[in-house]
């Protein structure tokens, strides 16, 4: 498992596709950093310290009590997956290096669904092996994501600056979103909504020192 981490990341196309599942480990002493299996656990049950993780790690409703027993990891040998979350970030997961799925199809990286989620820094991430097109996808989280292209750039470019293509926010590639955030009609909008706040806090202004 370990000589999958040598290449700065290892993308595999159509026509040099890698499939199968990474094998159970009977014993887990033989790595020299703390090694986890969660492919057949929940994060509930999963162990604190661990570094290394095999299987994917799917976070879920209910899980958010349970992510601070990712914050040691730096290697997952599966998919991660968050969905259906109430979290507003994911500093849980800032050691993560390396994410490495043998999955035919699905991403190595899928958060979707965190109506909540508005931060989405992963300082770490710097390998992915993955059979996607896309391998990494945003999909339905906090509407905050798309005004600023900032937090596509920040995942992406911890990977590759070249390979356009691999994240994906709501359909979008980083540039999509820089380019919609820098119309006049995303700033005229900014600016209505702006006026409407200090509108709002005028009138409760007036209200207040008209009761004093």
């Amino acid at each position: 498992m370990l000589n999958l981490m040598k290449p700065d990341y290892i993308a595999l196309n159509r026509f040099n596709r890698m499939y199968g599942s990474y094998c159970e480990i009977p014993d887990t002493s033989v790595f020299s950093q703390k090694t986890c299996d969660i492919e057949n656990s929940t994060l509930a049950g999963l162990d604190s310290g661990c570094v290394q993780l095999r299987g994917d790690v799917k976070i879920e409703e209910g899980d958010e009590e349970y992510v601070k027993k990712l914050e040691s990891v730096e290697t997952i040998f599966g998919a991660l997956i968050v969905r259906g979350t109430n979290l507003t970030n994911l500093q849980f997961l800032s050691k993560l290096k390396n994410i490495m799925s043998f999955a035919k199809e699905d991403p190595a990286v899928l958060v979707e669904f965190n109506p909540l989620l508005t931060n989405v820094s992963l300082p770490s991430f710097k390998r992915y092996l993955s059979n996607a097109h896309n391998p990494i996808l945003f999909n339905n989280n906090s509407a905050e994501l798309l005004k600023n292209p900032d937090h596509c750039y920040s995942v992406r470019n911890g990977v590759t600056t070249e390979m356009t293509w691999i994240a994906k926010f709501d359909g979008k590639v980083c540039e999509d979103i820089e380019r919609v955030a820098a119309s006049p009609a995303a700033q005229d909008k900014s600016a209505i909504t702006c006026g409407s706040k200090f509108f709002s806090l005028l009138l409760m202004l007036i209200l207040f020192m008209s009761k004093c």
